[in-house]
Formats: structure tokens, sequence, C-alpha cells
């Protein structure tokens, strides 16, 4: 393993060169914004995504949204009219400034996360992610401030901007091979984050990904090349030291 410059200060920043990059496409997921919902069941709001493969989503409720607290259990499937509807993403904004919400079962089922969709969610204290999962939109959990660790799937390819962003008590991040895509401050003002290994599949990391996660201590790559512009995008709150 080779020492290099310290972005951190105390800290340590290994490069571990192992092997081919692996190149993955960057997937994305139609957005869905329209606030109108198509059914309710046991409190949760549903919008049907495609009548034919018999899929729906999770949905915000109405403009206003529906206040959710303590803990919600999303179910693989849902009925109605005698239909049974895979439950297969959890809409833009669906869980938005739930600030009473603490815990959050997914469905193995899922595959994807609108943007926002748990954002400002300040008492959210634990949540697993599906190995179904395929992405992380943008913002997902912005503002989430109370969760402490959080593994991401190994099916997930991408993790989008701001995803992350100010959760102040995330200490633990496990990034999966098959990661390509870390989005621009994804997980920007971490501040009680304290390590970071990012896998030989990562080809992107967007602008300021860590930026503002002053309790880093060290940093895994493994992505060859990708030293220096972590370097150049993290440097903002970090001192340099050549090793």
């Amino acid at each position: 393993m080779k020492q290099k410059r310290n972005l951190f200060s105390g800290g340590n920043i290994c490069l571990c060169h192992v092997g081919k990059m692996v190149f993955t496409t960057f997937m994305t997921v139609a957005s869905v914004h329209a606030y109108a919902y198509d059914f309710e069941e046991n409190g949760i709001y549903y919008t049907i995504s495609d009548k034919n493969n018999k899929t729906c989503y999770v949905d915000k409720g109405g403009d206003a949204g529906v206040k959710y607290a303590g803990t919600v259990v999303i179910p693989e499937t849902v009925s109605r009219g005698g239909t049974h509807y895979a439950i297969t993403a959890i809409g833009e904004k669906a869980f938005e400034r739930c600030q009473e919400l603490e815990y959050v079962t997914l469905p193995t089922s899922l595959t994807a996360i609108g943007a926002g969709a748990f954002s400002y969610c300040t008492a959210l204290k634990d949540i697993t992610l599906p190995e179904s999962l395929t992405m992380i939109d943008d913002e997902v959990f912005k503002y989430c401030s109370s969760i402490k660790s959080i593994t991401i799937p190994s099916s997930v390819t991408s993790i989008g901007s701001r995803a992350f962003y100010q959760c102040t008590a995330l200490e633990s991040v496990t990034l999966p091979e098959g990661l390509a895509v870390i989005g621009a401050r994804a997980f920007r003002d971490c501040s009680s984050l304290n390590n970071v290994k990012i896998p030989y599949t990562v080809t992107s990391i967007g602008t300021s990904a860590f930026s503002g996660c002053t309790g880093l201590t060290e940093l895994t790559i493994e992505s060859m090349g990708l030293e220096q512009k972590l370097a150049q995008q993290i440097m903002s709150v970090a001192r340099w030291i050549v090793c």
C-alpha cells in the first residue's frame, strides 16, 4: 500500500491500485414529481407506475404530504381492486420533512429511491437498503442528521448529488464494489464520518463529494487516477501532508 499526501489533518490517503477499472453505465430513473396519488392502503399512498407489469411506487400523498412518525414498514406488494402490485420505488419527496419518523423498513422489491425521498427526516435513525436497489437519487437523505451508519448494497451503481448532505451523525458508510458514480456533494458536511474506502469500480466522483467531512482521517482509494481529482475537490477542508 502506497502512502500519498494527506488531505485531512492527522490522517492518511491510501491508494490501492487493484486491477482493472470497471466501467458501469450511469443509470437514471424517471422522476416522479406530480404529487397526485392513485390509492391509499394502511396509511401509505401509492401511484401505479405500470399496469401491465403490475408495479407501483410510494407517493407523497398530496401536495402537503403525510407526516409519518415512529416506524413505517413498506410491504412487498399492495392490492387494489383485486390486483396485486409490486412496490418498486419510493417517489420523490415521499417522506420529506417527516421529522418524527425514526425507522423505515423497505421491501426487497425496491429498485429506486426518488430525489429527496427522506430529506429533512431529522429523527430517522435506521434504514436498511435492500439488495434490489440499483440507484440512490439526489438528496435522498439530505439533512437526515440522526443516521449513524449506512451500508450501500452491492446492487447500487450510482449515488446522486447531495444524497447524504449534512448527515452530521453519520460515522460509517460502506461503499460496495460495483458502485460507479458518487455525485457532487454526496457526503458534504458529514462531519462525523471518520474513514471511507472508495472501491476500484468508481469511475466518477462529483465536485466536493466529501467536502466538509472534518472528522475524516483516512481515505482509501482503490481507483487509479482519482486521487488528484479528489485532492482538488476535498482540499477546502484539509491541509496537505506529503508522506
